[in-house]
């Protein structure tokens, strides 16, 4: 069941690039701005599950799949 579905313009998604490869935002920003990019299913996305997302960014499955 899918309860939120995130599809981010190109503008969205280069800002959120930036905060990854700056080190001037806290951890959780910058862990979030990871989520969001993966969990994007716009057009200018890389499809990513869930369950990829979790194990990469090392969280647990809950926060994503609830």
């Amino acid at each position: 069941m899918i309860k939120y579905r995130v599809t981010l313009t190109k503008e969205e998604r280069e800002e959120l690039i930036e905060i990854t490869k700056r080190g001037k935002h806290k951890s959780h920003k910058a862990r979030n701005a990871y989520i969001l990019l993966n969990c994007d299913e716009g057009e200018f996305s890389e499809k990513v599950t869930n369950r990829t997302i979790c194990q990469v960014l090392k969280l647990e499955c809950e926060l994503l799949i609830e």
